[in-house]
């Protein structure tokens, strides 16, 4: 039972902190953190510091998922239909960092991608996951 439950919580746990960071550092109505960073500034060193905070969102993402190893060797073994979730749940806020939050600006293409940094990063796990696509 216990390792159900956790199982089931690390499965859903990209879900559950990316909907954490959409409401609390990107609300959409209310101002939040990525307001005041990138509205707060001067144009000319708007973007620079927008980069800088959405590439250090990117990389606390990041920690949490190395600290559960989500993307590791043992879920693709273990658990191959959670990380195939989680993985579809990193396309999602890629895609609502580059969309939604910078509006297709092309200053997109500084910011860290999730995708590439577990996925296109690994050859085998790329691999593993278009097997499956």
């Amino acid at each position: 039972q216990n390792s159900n439950t956790a199982a089931i919580r690390l499965e859903r746990l990209p879900e559950w902190l990316f909907a954490y960071l959409r409401q609390h550092v990107f609300p959409q109505d209310t101002d939040g953190p990525w307001d005041v960073i990138h509205y707060g500034w001067q144009p000319r060193q708007r973007w620079d510091l927008s980069i800088d905070f959405l590439n250090e969102i990117i990389r606390l993402c990041q920690w949490v998922f190395e600290q559960h190893d989500l993307f590791g060797k043992r879920q693709v073994l273990q658990q191959p239909m959670h990380l195939c979730q989680a993985i579809e749940q990193l396309l999602k806020f890629d895609n609502f960092i580059a969309t939604t939050v910078l509006g297709g600006n092309t200053h997109a293409k500084r910011v860290l991608s999730l995708m590439d940094i577990y996925v296109a990063g690994d050859d085998e796990l790329l691999e593993w996951w278009i097997d499956r696509e």
